[in-house]
């Protein structure tokens, strides 16, 4: 007797065999506030790991490396999602479509106090 898979456990095996895993960091606990000098930016990432779309970040913003914080490292074999901040200390920020590629996709943005920390995640989602 053939065992029979559950609808979701398809759409799972489906992905898989695309080669398109979404995965998705939480910043948990990190909520923007509103206002400050970092900007906060959920992104869509495709083909992409964290390092290069940090560098591209960074580019856009016309600030360093080290202006830029995120809470975790992602596969550059998926798509992610994942949250950035970038220091922005009394500059307005950029045009948010010029970041905008079919790599690289801003889905939100908003205003901190503080740069997003190292390990600031509520978990991975598969």
């Amino acid at each position: 007797m053939q065992k029979t898979r559950s609808p979701r456990r398809l759409m799972r095996l489906s992905a898989l065999a695309a080669g398109a895993m979404l995965l998705a960091a939480c910043g948990g606990g990190f909520e923007a506030s509103g206002a400050g000098e970092h900007l906060l930016l959920t992104v869509e990432k495709r083909d992409m790991n964290t390092a290069f779309a940090a560098r591209r970040i960074a580019e856009w913003a016309g600030v360093g490396e080290s202006a830029i914080g995120y809470a975790g490292l992602k596969d550059r074999h998926a798509v992610t999602r994942q949250r950035f901040s970038v220091w922005l200390p009394k500059k307005v920020a950029p045009d948010i479509a010029a970041l905008q590629s079919d790599e690289l996709r801003v889905l939100d943005h908003a205003w901190h106090s503080r740069k997003l920390p190292r390990g600031a995640l509520a978990g991975n989602h598969f």
